[in-house]
Protein backbone atom coordinates (compact mmCIF):
# COMPACT_ATOMS: atom_id res chain seq x y z
CA UNK A 1 0.00 0.00 0.00
CA UNK A 2 1.66 3.20 -1.01
CA UNK A 3 0.12 6.42 0.17
CA UNK A 4 0.94 10.02 -1.35
CA UNK A 5 1.75 12.43 1.00
CA UNK A 6 2.32 15.25 -2.05
CA UNK A 7 -1.12 17.30 -1.84
CA UNK A 8 -1.15 17.08 1.83
CA UNK A 9 2.52 18.90 2.11
CA UNK A 10 1.90 20.81 -0.90
CA UNK A 11 -1.43 22.56 1.28
CA UNK A 12 0.68 22.96 4.26
CA UNK A 13 3.31 24.98 2.30
CA UNK A 14 0.28 27.29 0.61
CA UNK A 15 -0.86 27.42 4.17
CA UNK A 16 2.39 28.60 5.39
CA UNK A 17 3.45 30.91 2.16
CA UNK A 18 -0.17 32.53 2.85
CA UNK A 19 0.98 33.77 6.31
CA UNK A 20 3.83 35.93 5.37
CA UNK A 21 3.89 39.08 3.25
CA UNK A 22 5.12 39.50 -0.25
CA UNK A 23 8.75 40.49 0.02
CA UNK A 24 11.80 41.53 -2.90
CA UNK A 25 13.68 40.35 -0.94
CA UNK A 26 14.73 36.57 0.46
CA UNK A 27 12.76 36.00 3.89
CA UNK A 28 15.46 33.27 5.25
CA UNK A 29 12.61 32.09 8.00
CA UNK A 30 10.14 31.45 5.16
CA UNK A 31 12.39 29.42 2.71
CA UNK A 32 13.63 27.21 5.76
CA UNK A 33 10.14 25.97 5.93
CA UNK A 34 9.50 25.38 2.71
CA UNK A 35 12.36 24.44 0.80
CA UNK A 36 14.00 20.71 1.64
CA UNK A 37 16.99 22.02 -0.17
CA UNK A 38 18.85 24.51 -2.89
CA UNK A 39 21.40 23.46 -5.41
CA UNK A 40 23.71 25.35 -7.66
CA UNK A 41 24.69 22.92 -10.79
CA UNK A 42 28.05 23.32 -12.74
CA UNK A 43 26.12 24.81 -15.27
CA UNK A 44 25.10 27.86 -13.23
CA UNK A 45 21.63 26.56 -12.70
CA UNK A 46 19.94 27.26 -9.69
CA UNK A 47 17.71 24.49 -8.33
CA UNK A 48 14.81 25.15 -5.57
CA UNK A 49 13.71 22.23 -4.44
CA UNK A 50 10.38 22.30 -2.28
CA UNK A 51 9.41 19.63 0.64
CA UNK A 52 6.73 18.70 -1.42
CA UNK A 53 9.24 17.46 -4.26
CA UNK A 54 8.81 20.46 -6.48
CA UNK A 55 11.34 22.34 -7.80
CA UNK A 56 11.76 25.57 -9.95
CA UNK A 57 14.75 26.52 -11.56
CA UNK A 58 16.71 29.57 -12.30
CA UNK A 59 19.73 30.23 -15.23
CA UNK A 60 20.79 33.89 -16.10
CA UNK A 61 20.91 34.56 -19.83
CA UNK A 62 23.89 34.16 -21.35
CA UNK A 63 24.04 38.12 -21.87
CA UNK A 64 24.48 38.53 -18.07
CA UNK A 65 27.50 36.98 -18.10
Amino acid sequence: CTFDMTPYITAELKATVKRYEPSDTVNMELLKLIADRIVVGADKKIFVIFKNGKRITYKENDADE
